[in-house]
């Protein structure tokens, strides 16, 4: 069973691509439905610093992101794509992403 009936919201993926020569340029891979939590205090303790500013996202197995990515939501707020990891729980097969919230300037 995939999970997209609990997708409830919907990010922009940025992907820095190779430009002209030395150049590189952040592109806009697509749209991802996804869900977005803050990671619980009880995992942040590993890294107290970290607190707040971590995040866990959902999505479909099938989805294109890739550390180093740029999540966007519709409230514009960012997230930087730490780590990306498949879950496969039998009939639940899904990408499981740590994500760091960025300050937009």
């Amino acid at each position: 069973m995939p999970i997209s009936h609990v997708l409830d919201r919907t990010v922009i993926i940025k992907r820095m691509k190779a430009g002209a020569g030395f150049k590189r340029a952040i592109g806009t891979i697509g749209t991802v439905g996804c869900i977005i939590q803050p990671l619980p205090m009880s995992e942040s303790n590993i890294m107290p610093e970290a607190a707040g500013r971590l995040f866990n996202m959902w999505t479909e197995v099938d989805e294109d992101i890739k550390e180093g990515d740029i999540a966007i939501d519709s409230n514009g707020k960012q997230y930087k794509v730490l780590n990306v990891f498949k879950r496969d729980y039998g009939s639940q097969v899904h990408k499981e992403y740590l994500m760091e919230g960025r300050k937009v300037q």
